[in-house]
């Protein structure tokens, strides 16, 4: 028995990229406010482990594939986003 890949179009592809963007960002959230001190680490090594998970366990193609895309979008734009900011400010508080 063969088994058909199922075609899915761009809105839909999207739509699960960001609901995993969306996942990404709640638990980046409650587990920053609930561990208030080490919230931050503690939410990004959850949420590196969950992406290492998806990539390696899941099959490509499948909606929890394109989740965890989303996440690792959320997780790569949300450190560069920091680091240029970082050097943004430092550079505009140069002279004090």
């Amino acid at each position: 028995m063969e088994h058909k890949k199922e075609k899915r179009g761009i809105i839909n592809t999207l739509s699960w990229i960001l609901f995993g963007v969306f996942s990404a960002c709640v638990i980046l959230a409650i587990l920053t406010q609930s561990f208030s001190e080490y919230g931050l680490w503690l939410s990004l090594i959850v949420l590196l482990f969950l992406i290492f998970c998806g990539f390696y366990y899941v099959k490509k193609g499948t909606i929890l594939r394109l989740m965890t895309w989303g996440a690792t979008i959320t997780l790569v734009s949300g450190t560069i986003l920091f680091i240029a900011f970082t050097i943004i400010l430092s550079s505009a508080l140069e002279g004090f």
